[in-house]
């Protein structure tokens, strides 16, 4: 995962209707900043939060976090080493992630 950024890029969660009510302009969920990037969203299936990872280059850190599908109500559920590619059980009560 890490080699494919570089120190310029940062990496925002987007979010664009499907019916493409909202035109040609996504709407930002998250707001990286430099060397910040947020990756791999998945909706819990009552669509109700959305967990994702941020990997925080600045500070080293790394989490798996929630989120309102709003982008509201951001926490962060676990800190480890890398955390991907998280996704919801079908129930939506627990979450699978690679670490």
């Amino acid at each position: 995962h890490r080699e494919r950024w570089t120190s310029a890029d940062d990496c925002d969660i987007m979010r664009i209707k499907a019916d493409d009510s909202m035109g040609d302009v996504p709407d930002a969920l998250t707001n990286a900043g430099t060397m910040v990037y947020n990756y791999d969203p998945s909706y819990r299936p009552d669509g109700n939060k959305i967990v994702y990872v941020k990997d925080d280059y600045n500070t080293g850190v790394t989490e798996l976090r929630i989120m309102d599908p709003d982008g509201s109500n951001k926490a962060t559920i676990l800190d480890t080493h890398w955390p991907s590619t998280p996704r919801y059980s079908p129930d939506g009560t627990m979450i699978a992630f690679l670490d």
